[in-house]
């Protein structure tokens, strides 16, 4: 911290201000989890959510099985999914760019055949082609 007293204020706050992106960039890092994905297509029998209505169609369904799920916690919350599968039968399955949407939790999914169901058109926000196997994913808050 002696060094930081030593340099010129302006200096300072460039290191201080380095030092907060690098901490914002490891917690968010950290806070992303893992998660399959597959998509569904509306309409469809949502429950568990009875104060969320579904409009346009960013929105999702969560495993009752999955740790988001936490017995209705996840409704309404808003998740940034992104693609992050590397080789697919030799392509990624990924769209270039940002591979990301977000979604909003409007119910949960009983015997789902993955941890997040999401619209046809929002799987094909972040997915090149209908894959629905070996795809990885991660979640942020």
């Amino acid at each position: 911290m002696a060094f930081l007293f030593q340099m010129s204020s302006r200096s300072t706050i460039f290191v201080l201000t380095l030092l907060i992106v690098f901490s914002m960039s490891l917690f968010s890092l950290a806070s992303a989890i893992s998660a399959s994905v597959q998509h569904f297509k509306p309409p469809t029998n949502f429950e568990g959510c009875p104060n969320v209505f579904p409009r346009g169609y960013r929105y999702a369904k969560v495993s009752d099985t999955h740790t988001l799920w936490r017995n209705g916690e996840a409704c309404g919350k808003h998740y940034k999914v992104t693609c992050t599968a590397k080789v697919d039968r030799g392509a990624s399955p990924c769209i270039e760019g940002d591979p990301s949407i977000i979604v909003t939790v409007a119910g949960r999914c009983r015997d789902c055949p993955a941890d997040i169901l999401m619209t046809e058109k929002s799987f094909a926000k972040v997915v090149k082609k209908k894959i629905t196997h070996n795809l990885k994913f991660d979640l942020e808050e």
